[in-house]
Formats: C-alpha cells, sequence, structure tokens
C-alpha cells in the first residue's frame, strides 16, 4: 500500500492501514516525522507523477491512495491508469473542481449549483473598487477572497471588510 502526502489525512491514513492485519507493509512518499513511526518513508516528489508510479513498480505496490490535490492535478491517476497500476484519487479532469477555485465556481455557476458569489482576475490591473464594492456588498460586507493559480499554487484568503482594504491587499500579493 502507497499512501502520497505527507499531512494530518495522509496520517491518519496510514495508522489505519498499518493496524490492518491484511496489508502487509505501508509505504509513504514524502510522509513525516510522525508517519515515519509508522509506515516507510520514501524521498520521492509527491507532485511527480512519473516518480511516483516508479515507486509503485519498484516496491510492487498494490494499491496506491493520494491524499493531497497537488499530485491529482498534475495527473497522477492518469499515469498511473496507463501503466494499469490501481490508485484511489481522481483524473486530472475531475480534479480540477478542487484543484482550481475558478474552475469549480465556473462549473457550479453553469449547472445551477448553489455557491457565494465570486468574481476571478489574471492580474491586479483588473479589479477596480466598484468590483471589490460589489464583492463585499453581496457577502454582508465581508468578503472572502483566494488567489491562486500563477501564485504557484499558493491560496491566499483575503477576509477584509473594507472593499478598499481588500483591493490593496489583492494587489500587493499579486505584484
Amino acid at each position: 500500500m502507497l499512501i502520497v502526502g505527507g499531512g494530518g489525512r495522509e496520517h491518519a491514513l496510514v495508522s489505519k492501514l498499518a493496524s490492518e492485519p491484511n496489508v502487509a507493509e505501508v509505504v509513504c512518499t514524502p510522509g513525516n516525522a510522525g508517519i515515519a513511526r509508522l509506515a516507510r518513508c520514501v524521498a520521492v516528489d509527491p507532485a511527480d507523477p512519473l516518480a511516483l508510479v516508479a515507486v509503485a513498480e519498484r516496491e510492487d505496490i498494490d494499491l496506491t491512495i493520494v491524499g493531497p490535490e497537488l499530485p491529482l492535478s498534475r495527473g497522477v491517476a492518469d499515469v498511473f491508469a496507463a501503466e494499469n497500476r490501481l490508485l484511489f484519487g481522481p483524473t486530472v479532469r475531475a480534479a480540477r473542481l478542487e484543484s482550481s477555485k475558478v474552475f469549480a465556481k465556473d462549473f457550479m455557476r453553469r449547472h445551477g449549483i448553489p455557491a457565494a458569489r465570486s468574481e476571478s482576475f489574471t492580474d491586479a490591473s483588473e479589479p477596480s473598487s466598484k468590483s471589490a464594492e460589489s464583492i463585499s456588498s453581496s457577502c454582508g460586507r465581508t468578503a472572502l477572497h483566494s488567489v491562486g493559480g500563477r501564485l504557484r499554487w499558493k491560496i491566499y484568503s483575503l477576509l477584509c471588510v473594507r472593499p478598499r482594504r481588500w483591493l490593496s491587499s489583492f494587489c500587493s500579493i499579486v505584484r
């Protein structure tokens, strides 16, 4: 069994699987100090689908479970399927619902799924005081905004009560 990730979710998975009598060994990549007490950790970049499939082949892994969204958004499930290896996790196309907040919001809007109002911007010159005020007014004077994508997979959330403060905070992040 191979668990991909090194956070609390993966620690919980490793802990449960390591206690199962029919699981011979749990391997985790990259893991962490706590996980290393329960499983053998292998130093491989979890965002590299080819490296992960190589570990699965080398270790003769029957099932791989992926916790974090980054490997899924990079196509690890697709690579494993192409190699006829069993992996629990969505394809790169399905993972977009989690890995891209803009895609998820557009999908929900397109299919009539209720969701909080949102706007997306690709650079700091797009938002204006008007858009900041419209977002804040629709959110009861408090707006929560995530900035992602080209910022190298970092998600920054801005919780601002005043629209002008939101605009200056947004611009300072994307510059």
